[in-house]
């Protein structure tokens, strides 16, 4: 709640700063998308694109960005000439820190990017799904070609015992079309869905919100506290829970209780529960707060680049959401 109460007002007084900021950063994304189809369609690197299909593909992906900023700037001019004032959207944004906390603020923005980078989402989607179909088509035929074929019911591939010429020269030329445009489609969808949607959108700009939402959310203030205290490693700062002691080792604790009772009594007593505390240090306190957020997102990166071979790679903050 202070840390709300705090980002509000410090928001509430820099209103010009941040609209500025914000609006700075939206133009810089949408010129560097454009530059960069531009710069696609003039075969980059020396990659010898289809010039056809890359013109096609670059003009669609224009369309969309062009019609997706008309759109966006249409609603912000209708929230901000209907009310008068164009730091609307950010002085409600700053009442929403100071009344509900900024776990409440980060949360909007998260949803506010969503719905500002769907555009990115759903060409990133197409050209995903584009080069899956590619890979599977291309894979299919090339076991046409070694007299194979993919036994669907019985997840195998079998031997294809008989092959109709017609088949094989229609697989034939499929297949060459396919090989020369799949350099086309590889560079469209490791630009726009790799490179633009899930390290820009999700891995910079989401994952950023995303680790700001767990440090806070996560954060043992309390315990951290104690500990800066005097005296506070040894009056707070523990873990307080229940050990067992079996009939065995209360004897060896207690003497009097093994002359007070027989042994067979002492095997069938119950077994009696006692408090224990134990001390961690610092790390160990962060390591316990932070360490299964860290493993999910190292789990995540090291499986990303085969993901992206194999044309499914998996959105960052979908696993995370999976794992928990």
């Amino acid at each position: 709640t202070a840390l709300g109460i705090a980002v509000g007002i410090r928001l509430w007084h820099n209103l010009e700063v941040v609209y500025d900021g914000i609006t700075r950063l939206w133009s810089t994304l949408f010129t560097t998308l454009q530059t960069n189809i531009r710069w696609l369609e003039a075969f980059p690197v020396g990659f010898k694109l289809n010039e056809k299909l890359t013109e096609t593909m670059g003009y669609q992906i224009s369309m969309v960005l062009c019609q997706y900023e008309t759109l966006r700037s249409y609603l912000f001019s209708l929230v901000s000439v209907g009310n008068g004032d164009q730091h609307m959207l950010l002085k409600l944004l700053s009442t929403v820190s100071i009344t509900m906390g900024f776990n409440t603020l980060i949360c909007i923005l998260f949803d506010t990017i969503q719905l500002s980078t769907l555009h990115v989402r759903i060409i990133s989607a197409v050209f995903q799904h584009i080069y899956c179909v590619q890979l599977t088509t291309v894979s299919s035929l090339w076991k046409l070609f070694r007299g194979k074929k993919v036994n669907i019911l019985r997840n195998r591939t079998d031997t294809l015992e008989h092959v109709d010429f017609m088949q094989l020269l229609l697989g034939m030329l499929l297949f060459t079309i396919l090989l020369f445009l799949y350099t086309t489609i590889l560079v469209y969808y490791f630009f726009c869905s790799v490179i633009c949607y899930y390290c820009v959108v999700e891995g910079l700009l989401l994952g950023s919100i995303y680790v700001c939402y767990t440090l806070v959310d996560k954060l043992p203030l309390w315990e951290v506290l104690c500990r800066l205290l005097p005296g506070g490693a040894t009056m707070f700062g523990k873990d307080v829970y229940f050990v067992s002691i079996t009939p065995v080792e209360l004897q060896a604790l207690i003497p009097e209780y093994c002359m007070k009772t027989s042994s067979s009594a002492t095997n069938d007593a119950p077994v009696i529960h006692r408090l224990q505390t134990v001390s961690h240090s610092h790390f160990f306190i962060i390591r316990r707060a932070y360490g299964s957020h860290v493993s999910r997102i190292a789990r995540h990166v090291i499986k990303f680049p085969m993901d992206v071979v194999r044309g499914i790679p998996t959105s960052f903050l979908d696993s995370l959401l999976l794992d928990t």
